[in-house]
C-alpha cells in the first residue's frame, strides 16, 4: 500500500453538521459531499456572495483547492462527507475528478458507505488507514461515473427530443408547440436545437420543403403550383423565392437543366 497514488490526511461523516468559517484559507485538496440541506445557506467564497439554496433530495459534491477563502454569512445544518488530501495527492485527485469539480447526484453508493463506515469505526485496527484511501477513491471513482453515465443519458434524450421537435415543425407545427411537447422552454429549445443544427428552425423547415420541391421537379411532371402547394409554401411567389435562393436559378430553370442533362445522357 506504500505506493498507492491518494492517499488521505484526514476524513468525516458529519450528520447533522453546521460549521461556520471566518475567513478561513483551505491548506489541501478538500473533496466535500454534502445532503439532506433543510435551509439555504449564504457564503463569500473568494471574495464573491454564493448562495446555495435548501434542496433536501440532492447530494451537493465539491473539490475544494488550496488558497479558496471561506467566510460564512448564514449556515445551515446538513450531512456531510469530506474527504482531505496530503499534498502529494493532490495532483492525482485533480486527475481523478477530472473535468468534474462540482455537480449534484441523487444517490449514495450505498455499500461502499457502508463499508467507510465500518473502517470508521475500526480506526485503531492494523491497514485501516490503508483501507480508508482505497474506498475513499472507489466513492469519488463510483459517484462520478454515476454522474457521467447520467449526464451522457441526459444528452442523449435532449438530443432525441431536438430530432421530435424537428418532425413536428416539418409535419407543420409550430415551434412553441413542438417546444412543449417535448419539455422545452423556447428558450431552452433554441440552445439545444443549436447542439443538433447548424442552421435556424425556420431554415431547417425551409431546407426541407426545398429539397422535397427538388425531388418533385425530378420526378414528377407537377407543375410549380401544386409542387408549391405540397411542399408546404404558402403561395408560388413564395416558393420561386426561396428555390431561387438555393439553387440560384427558377424551378422551371432547374427541371429543364435535368431534363437536358437525361436527354445527353
Amino acid at each position: 500500500m506504500l505506493n498507492f497514488p491518494i492517499r488521505l490526511r484526514e476524513v468525516g461523516w458529519l450528520p447533522g453538521h453546521s460549521y461556520i468559517h471566518r475567513n478561513v484559507v483551505i491548506e489541501n485538496v478538500y473533496i466535500c459531499m454534502s445532503c439532506n440541506k433543510l435551509d439555504s445557506s449564504l457564503s463569500i467564497v473568494n471574495g464573491e456572495l454564493v448562495l446555495a439554496d435548501k434542496n433536501p433530495g440532492k447530494i451537493f459534491f465539491h473539490l475544494i483547492e488550496p488558497g479558496t477563502r471561506l467566510n460564512t454569512i448564514k449556515e445551515a445544518i446538513h450531512d456531510e462527507l469530506f474527504f482531505r488530501f496530503d499534498d502529494e495527492s493532490a495532483s492525482a485527485v485533480r486527475k481523478l475528478v477530472g473535468g468534474y469539480p462540482a455537480f449534484s447526484f441523487e444517490e449514495w453508493p450505498v455499500e461502499l458507505m457502508v463499508e467507510l463506515q465500518q473502517l470508521l469505526s475500526q480506526l485503531n485496527k492494523p491497514g485501516t488507514a490503508d483501507r480508508i484511501d482505497q474506498v475513499a477513491v472507489r466513492i469519488i471513482s463510483e459517484i462520478i461515473i454515476r454522474h457521467i453515465e447520467k449526464s451522457e443519458q441526459n444528452k442523449n434524450s435532449r438530443q432525441l427530443r431536438i430530432y421530435s421537435a424537428a418532425n413536428g415543425l416539418w409535419a407543420g407545427k409550430s415551434l412553441r408547440e413542438v417546444a412543449r411537447e417535448n419539455g422545452f422552454s423556447i428558450r431552452s429549445f433554441y440552445r439545444e436545437w443549436e447542439k443538433c443544427f447548424n442552421v435556424s428552425p425556420k431554415n431547417y423547415v425551409m431546407n426541407k420543403r426545398i429539397e422535397k420541391a427538388k425531388q418533385l421537379l425530378i420526378n414528377t411532371g407537377l407543375n410549380n403550383m401544386e409542387i408549391a402547394r405540397r411542399c408546404g409554401f404558402a403561395d408560388t411567389k413564395y416558393f420561386y423565392q426561396w428555390f431561387q435562393i438555393h439553387f440560384s436559378m427558377s424551378p422551371q430553370e432547374f427541371r429543364k437543366r435535368i431534363h437536358n442533362q437525361n436527354t445527353m445522357d
